[in-house]
């Protein structure tokens, strides 16, 4: 099992991290919402909303998308860019929640405002450089999730 590293986490709480996020990625695979919720407290949700949620999805961790909708995190607000992260293309989180394929994840986008209907980037090649778009059915059926 990976381990959290405790170097960041002593850098969030003691005001020396630069970057939210990096903590948020660190510790989002062991977080809990009760520990979610007061690690947010740290972070300017309204400013970083849309790249916690990405990180929230990709990690699969659909308990933790109240706390931050709560604190002004906008489902309907994917990030342009994700820091560090070349290969993201803006996509609607319900169309990344389609590709995880996780059912707890996709119904909790719903209840706090995703649409089944949104169409967004589903792949990409770097190789050829392109990509494709397709809707929440294509999205899942594409990474061979039921």
């Amino acid at each position: 099992m990976e381990s959290f590293n405790t170097d960041i986490f002593k850098d969030m709480f003691s005001g020396k991290s630069k970057d939210p996020l990096i903590f948020f990625k660190a510790m989002i695979k062991f977080a809990t919402p009760e520990l979610a919720d007061s690690i947010l407290e740290k972070i300017d949700v309204i400013k970083y909303g849309g790249d916690l949620l990405y990180i929230t999805i990709l990690n699969d961790k659909h308990e933790i998308i109240p706390n931050l909708v709560k604190k002004g995190a906008s489902v309907s607000s994917p990030p342009e860019s994700i820091q560090g992260e070349d290969w993201y293309r803006k996509s609607p989180f319900i169309i990344q929640a389609a590709k995880k394929g996780n059912i707890e994840m996709i119904n909790t986008l719903i209840k706090y405002g995703s649409k089944l209907d949104e169409v967004g980037f589903i792949c990409h090649s770097k190789k050829k450089k392109n990509s494709v778009s397709s809707n929440f059915v294509g999205c899942a059926a594409y990474h061979g999730n039921l």
